[in-house]
């Protein structure tokens, strides 16, 4: 949901920039601004800030590049990784880029069979992912929103139902 823009790609971090913190925006009407050119990327490198969200911006423009590829995917216990804050059930870690990338799902609501971004950012190592229950992707697929075209990404599933 465009709410969720704003966390994922940590503007709650921008405390020095007035428009992300005015109380009369919601989160959805930053997120159309920025998709209307109204708060610009030259508007948050203003910010002191801004390095602390570099990566998380650029890295999320190419978030659906890496959910097409075949990601490493975690069961996600907070209470496994000491110090974190970070409240998800399940966490993509893409480790083929340099930095690392976590990107952070959880169920949207009493929505059982709907996740959501939750967090996303660069990591400098891979201690969320130690001692996380890991699981092997059998079937993965896209659908465009708009043409609602579907496409199958991998398919490790028999016909009999079980994988490969």
């Amino acid at each position: 949901m465009k709410e969720d823009f704003f966390h994922l790609v940590g503007l709650h971090k921008l405390r020095d920039i007035e428009k992300l913190n005015d109380p009369s925006f919601s989160k959805s009407q930053i997120f159309d601004a920025v998709a209307y050119g109204t708060i610009t990327f030259d508007d948050l490198q203003k910010s002191v800030f801004f390095d602390e969200i570099d990566s998380r911006i650029r890295y999320f423009c190419q978030l659906e590049e890496l959910l097409d590829k075949e990601d490493l995917v975690f069961r996600y216990y907070k209470n496994k990784v000491k110090g974190s804050g970070i409240s998800a059930d399940y966490l993509l870690f893409f480790d083929d880029n340099l930095p690392n990338l976590c990107f952070f799902l959880t169920y949207r609501g009493n929505q059982k069979g709907v996740l959501c971004g939750s967090s996303f950012f660069a990591a400098e190592n891979n201690r969320h992912i130690i001692g996380q229950p890991k699981f092997k992707v059998l079937y993965k697929s896209k659908k465009y929103i708009d043409t609602d075209e579907k496409i199958v990404l991998l398919n490790r599933v028999k016909p009999n139902g079980f994988g490969k």
